[in-house]
């Protein structure tokens, strides 16, 4: 196998489970899922889905940073959401996050853990891969 690269971004949500935030095997890079938690007060965001969905990303785009991508190389994305009524609010939310041709995109009802109402997976290309 391709070296791995494991990374636990410094200003990130720290794991408390036994997983790696992000890991880039070449030019691969896949997020764990991120939720709406701030990584200072290690706690859940307050103001509902929405809230939690922009925490979320900006989770995101630092798990990405670390490892030299930005929103721009997402190729794919999963949703999981607590509440499948908070779809719409999700696609309000995704289109600020990308622009078309946005990346492909499951969405699944779930049950999360500590009340969460939404965590996001992302898989991304690094950029000047070729690819």
């Amino acid at each position: 196998m391709t070296a791995r690269l494991i990374d636990t971004p410094a200003d990130g949500v720290k794991p408390v489970a036994s997983y790696s935030p992000a890991v880039r095997i070449g030019d691969l890079v896949a997020v764990a899922g991120q939720a709406g938690i701030d990584p200072e007060a290690n706690a859940r965001v307050d103001g509902g889905v929405r809230a939690e969905l922009r925490q979320a990303r900006a989770n995101i785009e630092v798990a990405l940073t670390s490892c030299g991508c930005t929103m721009d190389d997402v190729i794919r994305v999963d949703v999981f959401l607590q509440d499948l009524e908070d779809f719409e609010v999700l696609n309000e939310e995704y289109r600020g996050w990308f622009s078309e041709p946005y990346p492909s995109r499951t969405t699944i009802g779930a049950n999360l853990l500590s009340g969460l109402a939404v965590e996001v997976t992302v898989l991304a290309v690094r950029p000047g891969s070729g690819s």
